[in-house]
């Protein structure tokens, strides 16, 4: 057998979709694997800087970043970065941070607030 599928050939066929597809596609993904995917290629880059839902849950976060506020900096930096798009949906669960300590810092909620408040800027549908 002489031909070989396009599939063997290596054509990158996700690559040849449209940017609002693979933004969806980016959509379904827990948000740290959704940015990860910068690595992949040029394109891939800023695709997550428009993703309409916008979901943080400390358990998709390593553990040494809830202890360290390095997953209040993630969100805090996918905030500051998202583009002019509308979010659709913000939510935000840190009940495994807030577990180990007694309670948020005023430096906590005031991070809270300016992320509320970016999501309000980006007409948020939901807000969770």
């Amino acid at each position: 057998m002489g031909s070989t599928s396009k599939c063997q050939e290596g054509v990158d066929r996700i690559s040849e979709l449209p940017n609002s597809l693979l933004c969806q596609l980016l959509s379904f993904l827990p948000i740290l694997d959704a940015v990860q995917t910068t690595i992949l290629s040029r394109r891939w880059e800023n695709f997550w800087t428009s993703l309409p839902k916008l979901e943080f849950d400390d358990d998709c976060f390593p553990y040494s970043w809830i202890e360290s506020n390095r997953s209040l900096t993630f969100v805090d930096r996918v905030l500051f970065l998202h583009d002019s798009t509308d979010i659709q949906k913000f939510s935000i669960e840190l009940y495994r941070r807030w577990k180990r300590s007694s309670e948020p810092t005023p430096d906590h909620l005031c991070l809270i607030y300016n992320w509320i408040c970016t999501a309000i800027r980006h007409n948020v549908v939901y807000l969770g």
